[in-house]
């Protein structure tokens, strides 16, 4: 029953798609791979992720932490996990022809702290916009 205005000011895949209601839809392509936060310009505790990629080689963990990804061809990589409260980390691997069985990085969010993000403007959400319930 409520109207939403989704926006990212992350550079180069910034966006905003305007006022619209429930039942219509909007779209957006990103012309370059990385990190996307989303967020409403309505609902201040509303926010999203998108990981845009340049690759085929990607995965969601599952609940438990693991995950595969097949059919990586043999060679140098950087692995790269990401978690909205502990940021990201990266390792250099070396993939055989067989392929690696198994391999462990570490994300550690002990340190997260919520700070509430700004409106498309920059500014503070004002105090009416924190009623809804999520």
């Amino acid at each position: 029953p409520f109207n939403h205005n989704v926006f990212s000011l992350a550079e180069p895949n910034s966006f905003d798609l305007g006022l619209y209601g429930r039942g219509e839809v909007r779209d957006r392509r990103f012309a370059r791979a990385g990190l996307v936060r989303v967020y409403c310009n309505i609902h201040p505790r509303m926010t999203g992720f998108i990981v845009v990629r340049d690759n085929a080689w990607y995965a969601q963990p599952g609940g438990d932490g693991s995950f595969t990804i097949a059919n990586v061809p043999a060679g140098q990589y950087t692995l790269k996990a990401w978690h909205e409260r502990a940021g990201e980390a990266s390792q250099p691997i070396t993939v055989p022809a067989g392929g690696l069985s198994s391999l462990t990085i570490a994300l550690d969010a002990a340190g997260f702290q919520y700070v509430q993000h700004k409106n498309k403007y920059g500014q503070d959400y004002g105090s009416g916009t924190t009623r809804e319930r999520y």
